[in-house]
């Protein structure tokens, strides 16, 4: 038994039609109607991501950080809300994540400012008889100079990612 498909005839007709080719030349001046997108604009917000490995609170600006080159350790410089020359703090941290900071500096926050040194490229302050630069000329670390043994004095490079805000304090160190 043969089985047929039967097909209403206006079906056939327009499949029929779409398969002869046109041969007709387009009229160059008759045009398409152009469809473009709207364009979305948002506003631009500056992403500010803090970095995972901060000594810094959650409350508090990181003003500098980095992860050092050698060893499992990072050094951040951190600013209380509302920092100012009058006003807020100011802190050093070194050591291998928030809960184990090795070195904070000043260890009393009040009038933190008075004790730090902004230079053209870096920051610094005096722990006893050691002086400590955080540095930004060209690379980024950490200087140690020893005034009763220079032998022991150190550079502590920085490696990857550096957050360096520390022009911020021009306004309060200055």
């Amino acid at each position: 038994m043969k089985k047929f498909i039967l097909i209403p005839a206006s079906l056939a007709i327009l499949a029929l039609s779409a398969c002869t080719s046109n041969t007709e030349t387009p009229d160059p001046t008759i045009s398409a109607p152009v469809v473009t997108a709207p364009v979305v604009t948002t506003p631009s917000v500056p992403v500010v991501t803090r970095p995972a490995n901060s000594l810094c609170s959650a409350d508090e600006t990181v003003l500098f950080n980095c992860q050092m080159a050698s060893g499992n350790k990072t050094v951040s410089v951190c600013a209380s809300s509302g920092l100012s020359n009058s006003s807020g703090s100011l802190q050093y941290r070194y050591g291998s994540n928030a809960t184990m900071v090795d070195m904070r500096f000043p260890q009393d926050s009040s009038a933190s400012q008075s004790v730090f040194n902004l230079e053209a490229n870096g920051l610094s302050f005096n722990n006893g008889s050691i002086k400590y630069k955080v540095y930004t000329d060209g690379s980024a670390g950490i200087k140690t100079f020893w005034a009763k043994d220079s032998s022991r004095n150190k550079v502590l490079p920085c490696a990857g990612t550096v957050t360096n805000q520390l022009q911020q304090l021009n306004s309060v160190l200055n």
